[in-house]
């Protein structure tokens, strides 16, 4: 079998980490590693290592696809398919009906309320209704554009292989901790999985992934490293604090980095001073039986798991390949009897009601024409709080690291004796960069500021130079600078 990770194609390069495995009965061993510079040379280790025809899956992380938590009242398992796919066209950002949208059912929330999502429904307070048909039903629900998954599946026809199914990153390594020896079922835990450009950071409850952040942070070959230690503990706040808001009554007690290792265990201790809290490691290679160590084993955790599901026979939480639907209707039988019963319903309806009928479209008509009079006088306002929550996410899908770029700034330009900055604007639109008014002591400073903030990464422009009113100011100049956040 084989396991391979998938991001979509953002540059002309990516690397993609590659694990062959055999299964006998219910036990896997690793037969080979590799991480490859890019998608094109995974037809190579197939054809190397006589790979043609193998079953494979394809493991996406958290930032190619959404993911969203949904509730619902206490209904049947084979209804939830259709009312998840009714609700994911209010609750994503990005779906249609040709998308694949798959869920899975966690119950993990016994205790707890999830009155920032769902403000108008609260969890009885009672743990025996958890597992009684009066529970609501909470869901995590996954959806994957139509396209991408085309694109892994050309890609998996041209290498060879067949593509058995497409699955979450933070489901699979979360699935090989439920069965590591420190795990703990009673503790909230935030799971850390470092890659080359992403970090993954699952909330974990009870064994389930109830929280997925993906934030880009790029992983040095030295992850000890005291800067790395402290973006990343940084990082780790944010998602802490993201779980504590939105999924009132958890709280993260721990974090378990997966890794091993001298430069792990100092990151570990870095990390532990920084959050002020226990910060343990995770070897997920401990029990597992591979004919060779990979050259980095913890960016194989992911895949180790997918496969390990796959050898137990257990079902994937989220698999595109097999999202969960509605079933079909037993018979067309079936049909034609609802089809008979309801032209029977009208048409009494309609030769015994028809005077109450007509009274009640009336009601109706003076009903909605008051909500249409009382839309219309708010329309505006729901139009300008659109504009502005589309503003954001257009802000928020950037990829740049503005916490990263002020202090950029903030090294490269002139000392404060020499300039200071005025009405600072971050644009992540039509042209990423930063523009600002800057305050000079005198013309010279303009050519040491331009030299210090360009370079590969940025493009300065000055705008027109001019005297600042008044002669007690020792900033004596002002111009307009923009600064071009080139693409990488």
């Amino acid at each position: 079998m084989l396991a391979f990770t998938w991001e979509k194609q953002k540059t002309l390069q990516r690397q993609m980490n590659v694990l062959s495995a055999s299964i006998h009965g219910k036990k896997m061993t690793v037969e080979e590693t590799a991480t490859l510079n890019s998608p094109a040379e995974l037809a190579d280790f197939v054809k190397k290592y006589h790979l043609a025809k193998t079953d494979a899956v394809a493991v996406l992380d958290r930032s190619d696809v959404e993911v969203r938590p949904m509730i619902f009242p206490p209904v049947p398992q084979e209804e939830l398919p259709g009312m998840v796919q009714f609700q994911a066209g209010k609750e994503f950002n990005h779906y249609s009906p040709s998308d694949l949208l798959d869920f899975f059912v966690t119950n993990r929330f016994d205790n707890v309320s999830r009155s920032t999502f769902f403000p108008a429904l609260r969890h009885p307070a009672k743990p025996e209704t958890s597992v009684s048909g009066s529970a609501p039903r909470f869901v995590m629900a996954s959806t994957l554009r139509q396209d991408d998954f085309d694109e892994i599946r050309q890609f998996c026809a041209a290498a060879d292989i067949n593509l058995r199914s497409v699955v979450l990153r933070p489901c699979e390594t979360v699935y090989l901790w439920r069965y590591s020896p420190d795990y703990d079922a009673s503790a909230a835990v935030l799971f850390v999985e470092l890659d080359a450009e992403h970090t993954s950071q699952t909330a974990v409850l009870q064994g389930e992934a109830v929280f997925m952040r993906s934030p880009r942070i790029l992983c040095p070959e030295d992850v000890s490293n005291p800067d790395f230690a402290a973006r990343l503990a940084a990082e780790l706040k944010r998602s802490r604090a993201a779980v504590r808001n939105e999924i009132q009554g958890i709280t993260v007690e721990s974090v378990v980095l997966c890794g091993k290792g001298a430069s792990y265990e100092s990151l570990a201790q870095q990390l532990t001073a920084g959050l002020e809290m226990p910060v343990r490691l995770f070897d997920a290679w401990q029990n597992i039986a591979a004919k060779q160590p990979a050259a980095q084993p913890e960016r194989f955790i992911s895949l180790l798991g997918a496969v390990s599901r796959t050898a137990k026979r257990e079902m994937y939480p989220i698999d595109f390949c097999r999202p969960k639907k509605s079933k079909e209707p037993a018979s067309q039988r079936n049909l034609m009897m609802g089809i008979t019963a309801a032209a029977t319903l009208l048409f009494v309806t309609i030769l015994g009601g028809g005077f109450y009928y007509r009274m009640s479209l009336q009601d109706d008509v003076r009903k909605y024409s008051r909500q249409f009079n009382e839309l219309k006088a708010t329309a505006g306002t729901v139009v300008e709080q659109r504009t502005q929550v589309d503003a954001v996410d257009a802000w928020l899908s950037d990829k740049v690291n503005w916490f990263e770029q002020l202090g950029w700034l903030s090294e490269k330009a002139p000392k404060a004796e020499n300039m200071v900055v005025n009405d600072l604007t971050c644009t992540a639109q039509n042209g990423r960069g930063m523009s600002f008014k800057a305050l000079l002591r005198d013309g010279s400073v303009v050519s040491a500021m331009e030299s210090g903030l360009r370079d590969e990464h940025h493009t300065v422009k000055t705008g027109e130079r001019s005297e600042v009113p008044g002669g007690d100011s020792k900033y004596r100049f002002r111009c307009n600078v923009s600064v071009v956040i080139n693409n990488e």
